[in-house]
């Protein structure tokens, strides 16, 4: 989760410096939203580019551990139809 604040505090200043805090993704909603209740373009980008790789990270990290679940599952499923014809 560290990443998900070191890495707007890299890509926020370019974000801003390049395309003016705007990149042409659903994050931009955010931005603008946080540009309308008075926040400055580094603060609104910096938040919104946190909010996304929370929701990305978090979402990769569960995809993962169910992948890794099924193979296990998978491993040991195969492994004990394995045994049985072995053993018949």
């Amino acid at each position: 989760m560290i990443l998900s604040i070191v890495a707007p505090l890299i890509g926020t200043p370019i974000a801003v410096a390049v395309y003016g805090g705007l990149n042409g993704s659903g994050t931009d909603l955010l931005v603008l939203w946080l540009r309308a209740t008075g926040s400055d373009m580094f603060t609104s980008t910096f938040l919104s580019r946190i909010a996304s790789n929370f929701v990305d990270k978090i979402g990769t990290c569960l995809l993962i551990m169910v992948i890794i679940r099924l193979a296990f599952f998978e491993k040991k499923y195969e492994a004990a139809l394995g045994e049985r014809s072995i053993g018949s």
